[in-house]
C-alpha cells in the first residue's frame, strides 16, 4: 500500500523507517520489562523471586528476567504464525494495559488538580535541593484532562469487541472479548492476592514503627 501510494523509493524508505522505529521500541519495552521483573523479584513480589533477583557477577545483568521476557516475547511472536487473531487480541490487550497504566497516573493527578492540591508542578512546587519544579501553569489542568480523556477513549476504542477487527476469519467471540475478559481476570486475581497477602497484625501501617519497637528511636 505504501509503495503503490508513495512510489517505490519513498515507500521503501518509509518502511525502513517503520522497521527502525519498531526495533527501537521493542528494545525499550524489553529493557523496561526486564527491569520491572527484576525489581519486583528483588522485593519478593514475584514467584521464583530468588532466581529472578540474581545479578550476574560477570555482566552485572539480571539474566533471569532478561531470559523470561525474551522467551515470552518470542513465544507470543511465534503465535502469530499459528493464529493471527490470537496474536492481535494479545497485542491489543498489551496496548490497553499501557493506556491503563498511564491513566493510573493522569487520573489521580487530575483529581488532585481539581481538588486544588497540585500547584506549581507539585505540592510546594520545589524539589529537595530547593530548585523550582517544572510547571505548565494554568495549562496544566486542561492538558492533564485531555491526556486522561484521550487515554480512556483509546482504551474503549481498542477494547470494543468488533468481529471485523478482532475475528475477521473465524468470527470467534473469545477473540473479540479477550481484552475485557483479561482485564476482569487481572482485577479479580489482584483483589484476591491483596486479600490473601494483608500485612501481619503486628505491623502498623506504612510509615509507622512496627509494634514491639515503639521504645526504639
Amino acid at each position: 500500500m505504501l509503495t503503490s501510494s508513495l512510489g517505490d523509493w519513498v515507500g521503501k524508505l518509509l518502511l525502513a523507517d517503520v522497521v527502525l522505529a519498531i526495533t527501537v521500541a521493542t528494545m525499550a519495552i524489553q529493557t523496561a520489562a526486564t527491569r520491572m521483573l527484576f525489581s519486583m523479584a528483588r522485593d519478593g513480589a514475584m514467584p521464583l523471586s530468588g532466581a529472578l533477583s540474581r545479578v550476574s557477577p560477570r555482566t552485572g545483568m539480571p539474566a533471569g528476567p532478561a531470559l523470561v521476557t525474551g522467551v515470552g516475547a518470542a513465544a507470543i511472536l511465534l503465535l502469530n504464525f499459528a493464529s493471527p487473531e490470537a496474536f492481535l487480541a494479545i497485542g491489543t490487550t498489551c496496548i490497553v494495559l499501557l493506556y491503563l497504566a498511564y491513566a493510573m497516573v493522569t487520573g489521580p493527578l487530575l483529581l488532585q488538580r481539581l481538588r486544588g492540591g497540585w500547584r506549581g508542578g507539585a505540592p510546594g512546587g520545589f524539589a529537595e535541593d530547593g530548585s523550582r519544579l517544572f510547571s505548565m501553569g494554568r495549562w496544566g489542568l486542561p492538558v492533564n484532562a485531555l491526556a486522561f480523556c484521550y487515554g480512556l477513549a483509546m482504551m474503549v476504542n481498542l477494547a470494543w469487541p468488533r468481529t471485523e477487527v478482532y475475528a475477521p476469519i473465524t468470527g470467534h467471540w473469545f477473540f473479540q472479548w479477550f481484552t475485557l475478559l483479561f482485564l476482569a481476570a487481572v482485577v479479580a486475581l489482584g483483589a484476591l492476592y491483596r486479600r490473601l497477602r494483608r500485612p501481619a497484625a503486628g505491623l502498623a501501617r506504612v510509615g509507622q514503627i512496627p509494634v514491639g519497637n515503639t521504645g526504639q528511636a
